[in-house]
């Protein structure tokens, strides 16, 4: 496979080591997980479009392989966590030594869907509002959204009043801001009452 920078996911770029989530002890362990977790078919895709940009960005001589530090650092990027215990445990489950080895695509993409799968969804979710609200102020607004379509380069795809209406419609407070609790109610499809 050809590398495709141009089409590497965001998160390689904008998530900085401090909006890292921490580890929780109550995740499953990442060595012990399934091979695979059925999820629903878009979100299987793009989890192999973002497995396959880490690949492309960390291959950098193009062999096709990718080490250990390489590893870790695609797991970082993508905004996910894991312990380097559990990323060793599971490449030597692979076949690969962390030590001395590498992982092809195949391996590596095995390994980075256990990381997807052992991921907290709650964890998910306030990761994707951090990337709503770079600033931290705890909710999101019409300018925050602005700023995010542009960036998407989907200016000319929403028009002002529906990005208007996407504040209102899950505002529940009223405020003219979606916060925490209202991003996290809009993504999973509940109250939270």
């Amino acid at each position: 496979h050809q590398p495709s920078y141009g089409s590497a996911h965001p998160a390689l770029w904008l998530l900085s080591a401090d909006q890292q989530t921490p580890p929780r002890s109550s995740r499953p362990r990442l060595a012990a997980m399934p091979q695979r977790q059925r999820v629903p078919h878009r979100t299987a895709v793009e989890r192999q479009k973002e497995i396959t940009a880490a690949f492309d960005t960390f291959d950098i001589d193009d062999i096709g392989q990718v080490d250990y530090d390489c590893v870790l650092a695609s797991i970082k990027a993508l905004g996910l966590s894991a312990k380097k215990s559990e990323v060793r445990a599971a490449m030597r489950e692979l076949g690969a030594c962390p030590e001395t080895g590498a992982l092809d695509f195949d391996m590596f993409s095995e390994l980075m869907q256990r990381v997807y799968a052992s991921r907290d969804p709650l964890d998910a979710m306030l990761a994707s509002f951090r990337l709503f609200d770079p600033a931290g102020h705890g909710r999101i607004n019409i300018k925050d959204l602005r700023r995010i379509v542009a960036d998407l380069g989907l200016k000319d795809h929403l028009p002002e009043e529906d990005l208007d209406r996407m504040v209102q419609f899950f505002d529940r407070n009223g405020d003219g801001e979606v916060d925490e609790e209202d991003f996290l109610r809009m993504l999973s499809g509940t109250s939270f009452q």
